[in-house]
């Protein structure tokens, strides 16, 4: 298990024998702590009430109240984990993540030397690849895309109308799930964009803590527009994987006609943790994170095209 996603209130999360605790107290503003007793559930630990810290790479945090031992970050940040923070609506709100480091020196001055051209190119393979999983999605809901994205997908030296073709993309979608009434909105309360801002969330994450692995100064962003809290690069890198999370959203919404974020959570990141492919080179969508990053530093070192 990569991921551990708590959702408490009224709880400490601490670090105990190199395992992540979650201890309820009394209230937060009482003058007398209650004596820590472990809390259990199912829906934020898959079998016991705490987790080896080794076996972790994100935490994911929501709820009110909630308190993160100081411990627990320093020695989750020293092996490069990502703390995920939620708002009500499961919108990344903050993170907690180590900081960027140099890996490779060639790296290093070719993302910060980019000419405008090198970024353009980079950009227009970013949504590219964005475009043909959202054809991906609706083929998966039985619908037909509109010719204008296969248009674009085929002219790879045009950078494809990202707007115009999210217009038609989510219509289609909410469509599709008998919900046209909606549209894509990060602060509405409605289940099915709280569900994609929770999926949006732990691709977040995965796609930061890979690029600070590999040397990549998650700052630096070639469109997405760089602001005290934003980290630019990685919502950059992010949009070729965001069809995941619409994916998963759609399916299990269709299934049911309904979303109840508990049984979300828990569905999401098994679905991230999924295998895909021959059992011989087989990988789950976490790893494909890694190799998304890999192309990407390999892309801007050398400025060959990436992998779609």
């Amino acid at each position: 298990m990569r991921t551990l996603s708590i959702h408490a209130n009224n709880a400490i999360i601490h670090l105990r024998d190199h395992c992540i605790y979650v201890s309820k107290w009394k209230h937060p503003y009482d003058s007398g702590w209650e004596h820590p007793v472990p809390m259990i559930s199912r829906t934020m630990f898959s079998q016991d009430r705490h987790t080896p810290i080794a076996d972790l790479e994100y935490l994911i945090l929501q709820g009110s109240n909630l308190s993160i031992q100081h411990d627990l970050i320093s020695a989750f940040s020293k092996q490069h984990g990502i703390i995920l923070h939620l708002d009500r609506r499961y919108r990344p709100v903050a993170q907690s993540s180590p900081e960027p480091r140099v890996t490779d020196q060639n790296l290093f001055f070719a993302q910060h030397t980019m000419s405008d051209a090198k970024q353009k190119n980079l950009w227009k393979q970013l949504l590219r690849s964005k475009t043909l999983g959202q054809v991906n999605v609706l083929q998966s809901l039985n619908i037909s895309p509109p010719k204008t994205f296969h248009l674009h997908i085929s002219r790879r030296r045009e950078t494809p109308p990202e707007g115009a073709l999210a217009a038609q993309y989510w219509h289609l979608y909410f469509d599709r799930l008998q919900a046209s009434n909606l549209s894509r909105d990060p602060a509405s309360d409605d289940p099915i964009n709280v569900a994609l801002n929770y999926g949006y969330g732990v691709i977040q994450a995965a796609v930061h803590r890979e690029a600070i692995i590999h040397g990549l100064n998650p700052l630096f962003g070639i469109r997405h527009v760089a602001r005290a809290g934003s980290h630019a690069f990685v919502y950059d890198l992010m949009e070729p994987l965001r069809h995941w999370a619409e994916y998963a959203v759609a399916h299990n919404y269709q299934k049911d006609g309904v979303l109840e974020m508990r049984e979300f959570r828990v569905k999401f990141l098994e679905f991230m943790e999924t295998k895909l492919g021959p059992n011989g080179n087989s990988r789950t969508r976490f790893d494909w994170v890694r190799q998304h990053i890999l192309a990407v530093c390999k892309g801007i070192k050398s400025g060959t095209p990436l992998r779609e």
